[in-house]
């Protein structure tokens, strides 16, 4: 009997496994490192692992941006940007936004250092779902690509203490009162207030699922709450609904 009841479940986690990858095979890999050894360290390592229709790499993020405008696009509309802040440049801040331009399906996962941290804020205003540091083995980026892929968002432990505080003075600095939200978290809210998920949101609006994601969690910590619900009944409270 117990022989029996363990073959549906070896046989699930099998399909599961084949599901997963086939959603893989799905994609492009692309990976802009200014770094010339870590960027082909990083290819050798997803080059073994398989898992990408193509992988191409690039020292910056403006390369990956002309090849694409060039007709000879290497890059598939539905994509995952590995890149590091050294492949933006100190005066390029609105990379992310230009890549998601171009790419309005890919997903960006940004590699960091402690001290580029001050950057990781603005880059998730923009729309990346991924913040990684590179004092990280090459197998723990490797899980957290995959993450993304199927639809998580990924923010290093390294990194979480450092967005906590950054967010929370973000918020200072925008007003000292809580019924006061920036006008993209009013739209949300009021989207939130009729019911709709994230990504219906997001087609609403014409932004990326993760950035619809950080402002509902931003209108969250302003109000205190843990969900849309006593979002909706915050602002009803206040009386900005």
């Amino acid at each position: 009997m117990q022989t029996s009841a363990q073959k549906p479940s070896t046989r699930t986690q099998t399909g599961r496994r084949v599901d997963r990858k086939k959603k893989l095979n799905k994609l492009s890999l692309a990976i802009v490192i200014h770094d010339a050894r870590y960027r082909e360290n990083l290819r050798g390592v997803f080059s073994k692992l398989q898992l990408f229709k193509t992988l191409t790499t690039y020292q910056d993020y403006e390369a990956l941006i002309k090849e694409s405008n060039s007709g000879k696009r290497a890059v598939l509309d539905e994509c995952i940007i590995l890149m590091d802040f050294n492949a933006i440049g100190s005066k390029n801040t609105n990379a992310v936004s230009k890549l998601l331009k171009v790419f309005p399906k890919g997903r960006i996962i940004m590699l960091t250092f402690s001290e580029e941290e001050s950057q990781v804020l603005e880059a998730i205003k923009q729309g990346a779902c991924g913040y990684i540091s590179k004092r990280n083995n090459l197998d723990f980026i490797c899980e957290s690509v995959r993450e993304v892929i199927l639809g998580g968002i990924v923010i290093d432990p390294k990194v979480v203490k450092y967005l906590a505080k950054a967010l929370r003075s973000s918020q200072q600095q925008e007003s000292q009162d809580e019924s006061e939200l920036t006008q993209r978290q009013m739209d949300v809210l009021r989207f939130l207030s009729k019911g709709l998920q994230k990504k219906e949101i997001a087609d609403r609006l014409n932004l990326s699922y993760h950035t619809v994601a950080m402002h509902t969690r931003m209108i969250y910590d302003r109000f205190n709450v843990n969900n849309a619900s006593a979002a909706v009944a915050k602002a009803l409270k206040l009386g900005i609904l």
